[in-house]
């Protein structure tokens, strides 16, 4: 049974309603452009425990009071726990194989890693104890890596996920796959249509070094 939105429970109180349920919830929340009370603002409110930070580079110069050592310190003054789990779940491949022609990264192949399927079971154990949310940096989860990326990997009958939007509203994934399916139907990661599992867009920020491991030469994007 799918947890209701908070807004149609208790849409002036925090949600501890959440614990009413027999299902794990998991959460997620793009920080933006937004201030560091707003933000902070919104995990209280949904009585976040627990902040995961998912981003490949947790620093902006757009946003630089969201920088990795900030957050440590603000969620510290707040009694929330926070993690850094980008080297495993971030959004930009450290292997050269794991991008298409195009700059996409791969999901089908990352979610294949050790380190990736270790850091999902770590939160899937996690959510059983502990309200938990995972960060990035768009407000908007539709083509954010946090949801087609984790939580296609964690989602199932037993785990529901919702999104914290930038204006407090609390929307579910079900909500959003009405019009965006999380998987496609009878999907499996080995399938051959799961070797469309891939980003939206390019996720390639800028060369740093070069690769000689192919026969040709490749650009390595660091994450």
């Amino acid at each position: 049974m799918l947890a209701p939105l908070a807004s149609e429970i208790l849409p002036d109180k925090p949600v501890m309603f959440f614990r009413r349920w027999a299902v794990s919830v998991l959460l997620t929340v793009g920080h933006s452009n937004h201030t560091i009370e707003h933000f902070f603002d919104l995990l209280i409110m949904y009585e976040v425990e627990f902040l995961i930070d998912v981003r490949s580079h947790p620093y902006s110069k757009y946003a630089p009071q969201f920088s990795r050592e900030n957050l440590k310190i603000e969620c510290r003054k707040r009694k929330i726990r926070y993690a850094y789990f980008g080297d495993s779940l971030g959004g930009r491949p450290r292997k050269n194989d794991h991008y298409d022609e195009c700059g996409r990264a791969l999901y089908y192949k990352m979610a294949q890693e050790y380190d990736f399927i270790e850091s999902c079971q770590r939160i899937t154990t996690g959510i059983r104890s502990n309200l938990l949310a995972l960060m990035c940096s768009e407000e908007n989860p539709l083509y954010c890596h946090r949801r087609l990326l984790i939580a296609r990997s964690i989602i199932d009958e037993s785990v529901d996920i919702f999104h914290i939007r930038g204006n407090s509203y609390l929307q579910s994934e079900d909500e959003i796959s009405v019009k965006n399916p999380l998987k496609p139907l009878q999907a499996d990661i080995f399938s051959q249509e799961d070797t469309k599992w891939r980003s939206f867009q390019s996720v390639l920020r800028r060369p740093q070094q070069k690769d000689f491991s192919q026969e040709s030469e490749r650009m390595v994007y660091g994450g």
